[in-house]
């Protein structure tokens, strides 16, 4: 009878460790996991729920509405990519404008922005700097940087150098240009 005793003991014990480490265990590791879920998705429900009340905030502000509907006149100031062929495209009929000669060519090239703006953006600008040289008089040097600075484009001379050429009263001048862009 002891040694039945010591068996159902032993087959007890053997029992609740089978028990233990095949149900509760699995299950407890199935809840704790459940729960972790359960707690991010809260979290994700919060900032959505947070996100919502921001936009509802911006859809009721009439800057930001004025922005919208403004907004492709805005990616013609900025756009979201730097739009070579039309930048080409406006010097060189800013050239025909002008009654210049035929446009003299151009160097370009991209790089990141060193532009400080007053607000914080969520983007940094790149820069597509463009390089010209030309010979052409005062005041059409002047006319060219007017239509530069009119253009809807946002562009910035970055560098300007004019010699003069005293036998042909003909400035020399070597102009680059900086236009911008949001890379997405």
């Amino acid at each position: 009878m002891r040694i039945n005793l010591a068996f159902l003991t032993f087959a007890l014990i053997i029992l609740i460790i089978y028990l233990l480490f095949y149900q509760v265990i699995p299950s407890y590791k199935k809840a704790l996991s459940l729960v972790k879920d359960y707690n991010s998705k809260q979290i994700q429900k919060e900032k959505i729920l947070s996100l919502k009340k921001q936009i509802e905030e911006l859809e009721s502000d009439p800057i930001f509405q004025e922005l919208l509907k403004n907004r492709e006149k805005f990616n013609s100031y900025l756009p979201d990519s730097p739009l070579v062929e039309g930048i080409i495209y406006d010097l060189v009929n800013h050239y025909q404008l002008l009654n210049l000669s035929k446009f003299p060519g151009l160097t370009y090239r991209l790089q990141d922005s060193d532009l400080k703006t007053p607000v914080e953006l969520p983007l940094k600008p790149k820069v597509v700097e463009f390089s010209f040289r030309d010979s052409m008089n005062y005041p059409i040097l002047v006319s060219l940087i007017k239509l530069l600075e009119s253009n809807i484009r946002v562009f910035a001379i970055e560098n300007i150098k004019i010699s003069k050429d005293e036998r042909k009263q003909i400035l020399d001048v070597d102009l680059t240009v900086d236009s911008y862009y949001f890379e997405k």
